[in-house]
């Protein structure tokens, strides 16, 4: 819901209550009244973490869809992505364990090959 203007009424009235409770659940909602980014990412780690099994299973996916580009596109936001991504999968354990276990590994070899570059003196802006 952060990147559009549809709103949770709307959601549950297309597609029910279920969806968007999910929908709710996943979003960043926080805006920068809130706080920082550090505020508003651990307002987020607090809600994810209570959510339910699917939301967080929801958020495992996502997490492994994502995690690949970031580090290959932004390494210099990398960094910052994977701390708040392993405070995350730290702090969400009731999601499907197949999937939760690969987003561990997704996580791993994205900080593997941040480290990787680094050595080889690559710039963190990946050029």
């Amino acid at each position: 819901l952060e990147d559009t203007q549809v709103t949770a009424q709307t959601l549950g009235d297309n597609f029910g209550e279920e969806v968007a409770a999910l929908v709710l659940a996943l979003s960043d909602l926080e805006g920068p009244e809130v706080g920082n980014r550090a505020v508003r990412k651990r307002l987020a780690l607090e809600r994810l973490a209570q959510a339910g099994a699917r939301a967080q299973t929801i958020k495992y996916a996502d997490l492994i869809h994502n995690t690949g580009s970031i580090v290959e596109h932004d390494p210099g936001f990398a960094r910052l992505y994977l701390k708040e991504k392993r405070a995350l999968l730290e702090a969400m354990t009731e999601g499907e364990v197949g999937l939760r276990r690969l987003a561990w590994e997704v996580l791993e070899q994205a900080e593997a090959r941040l480290r990787q570059r680094r050595q080889q003196g690559e710039s963190p802006t990946g050029r």
